[in-house]
């Protein structure tokens, strides 16, 4: 079985799910299939090294936190232009206890920093949440999610909603539905993202766009600062 574009038939319960191109569950063996196989990475692999905007200059993990659902997506960036390596989910279950879901969530983002070797990271801030306990559960998975990606040497970038919003909508009011398609339109999409996949994709284009930023203004900083 294979996964809607909107992520429908998706198991809500089991040990951890992590799916997306060419990404397998890091534990059962019970996983269907992901959405995309490895053959649809074909001429996706461009890394060509960082520096200068020829070539792939990073590569960049977004991740939306949540303690049911974690969407992960790694992008690249070639020629101005934003390219997909992989994205999917990573999903708990309320069945289990919360230490097991933080071990899932934990171990599933560690399979996708191995698989697709991120130079950075990027995950969204805690805004507001209509319970305490609520912001509670987020504020634990971001807490794990922020683990791994430092264990692993990642230098992580934090966005709250509206920034992101502002990065690929254009206005911090965009609805959840007006993100997720035009993700899938900068990214070339013949279909949309699951919902968290494609918020996690927007929260790596907003790194990407922040960092460019950041390295633009010290190249001309240190262009300035140069002798003639």
């Amino acid at each position: 079985m294979g996964w809607a574009a909107d992520g429908t038939g998706c198991p809500e319960s089991g040990p951890a799910q992590v799916w997306g191109r060419g990404v397998r569950p890091v534990l059962g063996p019970n996983t269907p299939e992901p959405l995309f196989t490895p053959s649809d990475l074909d001429g996706w692999r461009l890394r060509s090294g960082k520096g200068g905007e020829s070539g792939v200059h990073v590569r960049v993990l977004g991740i939306d936190p949540g303690s049911n659902a974690t969407g992960w997506a790694v992008l690249d960036r070639l020629r101005g232009r934003y390219v997909l390596v992989d994205a999917g989910v990573v999903r708990t279950t309320t069945k289990d206890t919360v230490p097991r879901r933080l071990a899932i969530i934990h171990s599933g983002i560690e399979a996708v920093i191995a698989a697709h070797h991120p130079d950075g990271g990027a995950i969204e801030t805690i805004f507001k949440h209509h319970s305490a306990e609520s912001a509670l559960r987020l504020g634990q998975a971001r807490g794990v999610l922020l683990l791994v990606m430092a264990q692993a040497g990642l230098e992580i970038g934090e966005y709250n909603p509206m920034t992101v919003k502002k990065t690929v909508a254009g206005h911090g009011g965009a609805a959840k539905a007006d993100v997720q398609r035009l993700v899938q339109r900068l990214l070339g999409l013949s279909a949309p993202l699951a919902q968290d996949a494609a918020d996690a994709a927007a929260i790596a284009m907003t790194h990407h766009a922040t960092a460019g930023l950041v390295r633009r203004a010290a190249a001309i900083a240190q262009a300035a600062g140069r002798p003639r």
